[in-house]
């Protein structure tokens, strides 16, 4: 299958203009501000954008073994503190998942083929296994929520956003 089915495509449109927000404030920080944690317990904004791309991993892999896993042992901790290597690795990312969305058959998409078992406690009982659809949404869901959180950052230190969270309404 050379397209993704269309239900996917736009979901993936979605998730990448969501994407793009998050692109648009790591390249409005300072390198040297990505060590901030202005709220206590919740990481420094290069942690936030590091689980931010574990957790695609995450979720991308899990398409193409059949088994989701949040436990991984390749986390490269030192893209916390570069900006321009995190952007290359999200980027890469977002090819990969594109990549591996295109070639799950139609009819595998919406089945319930991937076991979640691993990490019930994370996506609820009913959820042991789940589909590619889903997960795509669940990819965009934990974007979303890292987003909040660093919209938070911003507000806590005072700082200024950039021009695209407008759509937020934020300054």
């Amino acid at each position: 299958m050379d397209l993704i089915h269309d239900d996917i495509m736009r979901a993936f449109e979605t998730f990448t203009f969501h994407r793009n927000l998050t692109l648009d404030l790591l390249n409005f920080l300072r390198e040297d501000q990505l060590s901030l944690a202005p709220i206590a317990g919740a990481g420094s904004f290069g942690k936030q954008f590091r689980h931010i791309l574990d957790m695609e991993r995450c979720y991308t892999d899990s398409m193409v073994t059949g088994s989701l896993d949040f436990f991984r042992t390749d986390i490269n901790h030192t893209l916390e503190n570069d900006k321009y290597g995190m952007i290359k690795a999200l980027l890469n990312e977002d090819k990969r998942l594109k990549s591996v969305l295109s070639k799950i058959p139609e009819d595998e998409l919406y089945r319930l083929n991937i076991d979640c078992s691993n990490v019930v406690k994370y996506v609820g009982e009913k959820h042991r296994k789940t589909s590619p659809e889903i997960v795509v949404s669940w990819i965009m869901e934990h974007e979303l929520f890292h987003d909040g959180q660093l919209a938070l950052y911003i507000r806590y230190l005072g700082m200024k956003f950039p021009e695209s969270w407008m759509f937020w309404g934020l300054r």
